[in-house]
């Protein structure tokens, strides 16, 4: 995915199957597979988090909540590209209807459908 020009890419393993959810470094997340078979409990694997899918606010619930600092916000026309620094030091980059200031801590809310579980290369 990354050679596609992704770049919110976060490797995790299965931690749940139904809902199919995995832990991460950074938290547990939901997400979709769009493989032809589902994954097992332990089975490793990459999250693709889409750069639409993320809203500020509160963390309500116990998935999909991603924590950081804003590394830099830019207007780009019909909204911000913000880039959030997570606690592991990664950047991961969304599209918000605001601009939000550099250094500020901030919990986005990743909606359903917006984390794509894929396979792990390799």
């Amino acid at each position: 995915a990354r050679f596609l020009g992704l770049s919110n890419l976060l490797t995790g393993r299965i931690v749940a199957t139904s809902p199919l959810r995995a832990q991460t470094d950074l938290g547990v997340f939901e997400g979709a597979w769009d493989g032809p078979e589902r994954p097992g409990l332990g089975s490793p694997l990459t999250l693709l988090f889409r750069p639409g899918g993320a809203r500020l606010g509160p963390a309500n619930g116990e998935v999909n909540h991603l924590r950081g600092v804003i590394a830099d916000s830019v207007f780009r026309g019909d909204g911000f590209r913000v880039n959030l620094r997570a606690a592991n030091g990664q950047e991961f980059s969304f599209s918000l209807d605001r601009a939000l200031e550099p250094g500020q801590e901030v919990t986005l809310t990743l909606d359903d459908g917006s984390v794509q579980f894929l396979r792990e290369a390799g």
